[in-house]
């Protein structure tokens, strides 16, 4: 009788060790359980945190690209508009210029310069320069000689005027003899005395 006590009393000690054996390793599991699920929790927000971040980095790549395309616009709105607004002074200032040279006549002057004729209009002679430029394609002193040949050739073809071919340079706007002779020949093929001769046979 004892001795199934005694047995009864290790089966009993037992059967608690399983007991708590069972009990530490569902605890355990749990815990474990529990540890997993904070992680996938954890990377769960890990995801959806880069996610937004993707978003946010995205939306301020666009919105950079946006101000980009903004600022090009409006750069190029403002620019065009200048250019405008230079087309329309840089017109008023050649009509200007036409204006001393065709009726005015200022090319005659032998001491004419791009600083004179800046000064007569009210400029300076950069925009005068830049004028002359755009509509002619020819730099101050070319532009300003041709008025001068073809006021020559006018003379030199009136066969009632009996100019002096050697007082003809001054008389159109020449300071320098050479230089008319050099440039009437360079615009028309001919020296003042041939020309003046060719008109004379043609009219004869």
């Amino acid at each position: 009788m004892q001795q199934i006590k005694i047995k009864d009393i290790k089966i009993s000690k037992q059967t608690q060790k399983i007991k708590f054996l069972v009990i530490g390793i569902i605890v355990f599991i749990l815990f474990v359980c529990f540890l997993l699920y904070l992680w996938l929790q954890k990377k769960r927000a890990l995801k959806i945190l880069f996610k937004e971040s993707q978003q946010a980095v995205i939306r301020q790549k666009q919105l950079e690209e946006y101000k980009s395309i903004t600022e090009k616009r409006l750069s190029s709105i403002s620019e065009q508009k200048n250019k405008n607004n230079k087309t329309k002074k840089t017109q008023n200032l050649w009509i200007k210029i036409q204006n001393l040279i065709e009726n005015q006549k200022i090319f005659l002057d032998t001491e004419l310069t791009i600083e004179k004729l800046a000064q007569e209009i009210g400029s300076n002679k950069t925009y005068i320069s830049n004028a002359i430029k755009e509509n002619t394609n020819e730099h101050f002193n070319n532009f300003i000689n041709q008025y001068r040949i073809d006021e020559a050739r006018k003379i030199l073809s009136d066969t009632e005027n009996n100019i002096k071919i050697k007082d003809l340079h001054t008389k159109v706007g020449f300071s320098s003899k050479s230089t008319f002779y050099n440039s009437f020949k360079k615009n028309l093929g001919f020296s003042p005395t041939d020309y003046r001769k060719r008109i004379s046979t043609q009219k004869s």
